[in-house]
């Protein structure tokens, strides 16, 4: 989708909506920087990380992939290089994809898209699906 979206009248609305989708699916990265954790905490290779989907109020959890170095980098999971957290394959189209169904229904309602930020925990302590 090129520059902008003329959303103004009703013939457009889809046209609107699709380019408001892109920008929120364009902002939901898969790259973090180490630097933006809190003073003295640490994410190590064997950590779980997990972030919650408000439609479906479950969790969704994100195994270490040692071969994750990289944007673009083969497997589905996380891993680390040169300061960044990486999101891969299948993980990063999951989280991406769980952000861009939460926006649609919140723009219903004429809201943002919500907040999910993705947690880190130690393997013992990662959340575990529920039960049926």
């Amino acid at each position: 989708m090129s520059g902008f979206a003329d959303g103004r009248g009703q013939a457009k609305k889809q046209d609107a909506k699709n380019a408001f989708q892109a920008i929120v699916e364009s902002l939901a990265t898969c790259v973090y920087d180490l630097a933006d954790l809190e003073e003295g905490q640490t994410i190590t290779d064997g950590d779980v990380l997990a972030y919650n989907d408000p439609i479906t109020n479950t969790v969704g959890t994100i195994p270490h992939v040692a071969s994750c170095t990289g944007e673009g980098a083969p497997g589905d999971g996380w891993g680390q290089a040169a300061g960044k957290v990486f999101v891969c394959g299948n993980a990063c189209t999951s989280y991406r994809t769980t952000l861009k169904n939460a926006s649609y229904v919140n723009a219903l309602f004429g809201k943002p898209a919500p907040a999910m930020p993705i947690f880190a925990h130690k393997a013992a302590c990662a959340p575990k699906p529920k039960a049926p």
